[in-house]
This record gives structure tokens, sequence and C-alpha cells, in this order.
């Protein structure tokens, strides 16, 4: 929102993280958003031009979204759903299906289950939150998959980066490139022998500890 405030270019904002992955880092600002001025909307207007210049762009909503918000979520093509097993973000999840069905019907939802156990436990979950949004809303919801708990993740925090670009043989990396290839319908490179080999080696070192 600084950028807003100050009428500074938001291409001023952007981390370039690698060649084709670029981040515009919204902090707390993100619920100003629903206080704008008239001033603030032509001026974002503009700045949201260059946004065509990317194949894909992805809005962080995060938690507690409300009406407000939700001209965004009325113009993206999909909403993608994180959850985790815990109960409390299952009845938000269903919150959130319930606002963006009010706001956009037709919107396609998918959910990606977080810091699951197993497999088990993700579509344990996506099921309870599926069975509730059909029953009541009469709104089918997707299961795009899960993401394990890792310590890839931890360590990544740790190093101010991101797990992807830390480990790509772990776990979780494994699983984020099998949702991406569900989401986009883009084929994520196949590992190659030496990657496959490293991953299993290091599966097998975590079981003998």
């Amino acid at each position: 929102m600084e950028c807003v405030k100050r009428r500074e270019s938001l291409q001023h904002a952007i981390v370039e993280q690698s060649p084709s992955l670029h981040f515009i880092h919204g902090g707390s600002g993100f619920a100003e958003l629903t206080n704008l001025t008239k001033e603030d909307v032509m001026f974002l207007l503009r700045e949201f031009q260059f946004f065509y210049e990317y194949d894909y762009v992805l809005l962080d909503l995060g938690a507690g979204a409300n009406h407000q918000t939700f001209d965004f979520i009325s113009s993206a093509d999909e909403a993608w759903l994180i959850v985790t097993p815990e109960p409390t973000s299952i009845m938000d999840g269903y919150a959130f299906v319930k606002l963006a069905h009010h706001h956009a019907t037709d919107l396609p939802i998918s959910v990606v289950v977080n810091r699951a156990t197993n497999g088990g436990e993700a579509l344990e979950t996506f099921d309870r939150l599926a069975l509730v949004s059909q029953q009541f809303l009469q709104k089918p919801l997707r299961f795009t998959g899960f993401l394990p708990e890792d310590p890839t993740v931890v360590k990544a925090v740790k190093a101010q980066m991101p797990f992807y670009l830390m480990d790509r043989t772990s776990d979780v990396s494994w699983r984020l490139d099998h949702i991406t290839t569900s989401l986009t319908g883009v084929q994520v490179k196949e590992r190659k022998f030496l990657d496959r080999l490293l991953h299993r080696l290091k599966k097998r070192k975590d079981h003998v500890r």
C-alpha cells in the first residue's frame, strides 16, 4: 500500500525471485485495499496494466477475506483455497467458499490441503469441506493435491527462501510439482536420474534415524 499512498509505480515493488517468478510483497497492507479512494482506484487501474506481461497473476488474500475484497475474487479465473487439517482452518475455508460463491457463483474453487500427515488425512480434510459446501451451497469443489509436513519448509523459512528452490528433491517440492501441473496444465519437467536417486537416498536416511 505504500506505493499507492506515495503514487509510486508498483513495478518498483517487484522482487525477482527467479527469471520466471516475481513477487510484490504486500505485508500487512492488503486490508487497506478495502478503504481505497476514487483516486487510489484510478491509480491502481493504470498500474495493473503491467500484469498483462505475465502468464499467471496470483493474489494472496490470506485468511479473513471480507466482502470488500471480493472485487478481486469476482475478477479471477479460479480460486485456490489452501486449508490445513485443523478444524478451525476447515471452518475458515468454508466461510471463504460461502463468500466467494455469493459474489461469483460460477467461480471454480480448487482446494490444496497443506501440512497433511499423509494422503489419507488430506482426502479426509477435503471431503469434510466438500461435503458441507455441496450440502449447503450446492457448490462443488475440486481436490488438487496436498503438501506434506516436511523439514525442508522449516529450513527454507530460516534461510528466507522458497522451499522449492532450496530442495527440489524433497517430498513437498515433488508434491508442488504435481499441484502446479494440475492447476496450469503445464507439465513440470521430470526429475533427472540423479535427482530421483538423491531423493530416495534422503528418504532412506531419514527412515534410518
